[in-house]
């Protein structure tokens, strides 16, 4: 008696195991438009808009350069 009801408890826990296993392989997680955008923003990351150009008297990053242009995208 003890075998039989050990017995169904293994199978019923095999088959929970399954059936939970086949359950999380077809959820597909969705991605929305918020997701996106974050992923999008952090891609872009917080790099400056300065373009230096040339050899002068302006400052740009630490070097002395003839034109420095900001804003640019």
């Amino acid at each position: 008696m003890k075998r039989i009801i050990i017995g169904i408890l293994i199978f019923s826990g095999l088959l929970a195991g399954v059936s939970y296993s086949v359950l999380c392989a077809n959820h597909k997680p969705q991605i929305t438009d918020l997701v996106l955008k974050n992923v999008e923003a952090l891609a872009q990351g917080e790099s400056s808009s300065t373009f230096c150009l040339g050899h002068g008297e302006v400052e740009c990053y630490g070097a002395k350069v003839e034109v420095k242009y900001t804003g640019l995208r």
